[in-house]
């Protein structure tokens, strides 16, 4: 009580001339009043003050948690990003076994390396992984990369890719490798 009379001390008195009616009863009301607010301030202030540091334990308490998951999702990212990277240099690998195939004399070798290209598409059709369409269509920035140009011929129109350079591939609808492709001017 003594610090809220105290608070309210700061406030500079009224000077009365000497014919003014003093009423004290409404003197004592607004002393009232005052010490009311000032109470209800300081209440308030505590909650506050409560409030605020329930809200710093608990973040205090759950940081090392909210790190640890940070930590977490990152290295997650980190792996998710090698898998990327391994699965397309397998994608690279088995597209030099075809084409390998391709310009073999072996019909045996030419059988087999059939054989794994079709079991390979039908994995990696499983995980969400297929080939970005390119030869034949017109290019596309968000799908191919044009690395060349070359002329066009008369069987082939202007404007669309020619050669597949390097092929590009989608992970679940989104790119995780753009085509690089000729395209004829």
């Amino acid at each position: 009580m003594e610090k809220i009379e105290n608070r309210l001390l700061q406030f500079e008195p009224i000077e009365l001339d000497d014919e003014a009616d003093l009423d004290t009863e409404q003197a004592d009301q607004l002393l009232t009043l005052f010490t009311r607010l000032a109470k209800g301030q300081w209440k308030t202030r505590q909650k506050a003050d409560h409030a605020a540091q329930k809200v710093t334990d608990y973040l205090d308490e759950h940081s090392d948690r909210v790190t640890e998951l940070k930590e977490e999702r990152a290295d997650l990212e980190d792996r998710q990003e090698q898998h990327q990277r391994v699965l397309l240099e397998l994608m690279d690998l088995f597209a030099q076994l075809d084409e390998t195939a391709r310009r073999s004399d072996s019909e045996p070798f030419q059988s087999a390396a059939t054989t794994i290209h079709e079991r390979l598409e039908s994995i990696t059709a499983k995980i969400g992984l297929e080939r970005i369409p390119a030869q034949g269509e017109s290019p596309d920035s968000l799908y191919h990369h044009v690395v060349d140009t070359t002329d066009a011929s008369a069987a082939v129109e202007a404007n669309t890719i020619v050669e597949v350079v390097r092929h590009g591939y989608l992970l679940r609808g989104d790119v995780l490798r753009k085509a690089d492709v000729i395209v004829a001017k």
